[in-house]
């Protein structure tokens, strides 16, 4: 799964690249402008890795077959009124 993720990492990179290049390459564009989207594709392409981290991370600390999200299963709430 995490070879998935890799791969989507990967491709999603390749068109930020692509993208950028367009932008960079246009003549009618601002400059600046074209600066202020390439730092926001990289705060999303890291937001993406850090995504993928966490998944890993999660499905890691897992025992083995046992992939529960929140939201699954059993949940108890235990609310203490005056602990003393």
């Amino acid at each position: 799964m995490l070879a998935v993720y890799a791969g989507m990492l990967v491709l999603i990179g390749i068109v930020i690249l692509v993208t950028a290049l367009k932008w960079l390459a246009s003549g009618e564009s601002d400059r600046l402008a074209v600066i202020g989207n390439l730092l926001s594709l990289g705060t999303l392409l890291l937001a993406l890795v850090a995504g993928i981290v966490a998944l890993a991370g999660n499905r890691a600390s897992q025992p083995p077959g046992a992939s529960q999200f929140p939201g699954r299963g059993p949940q108890r709430i235990c609310v203490l009124r005056n602990p003393r």
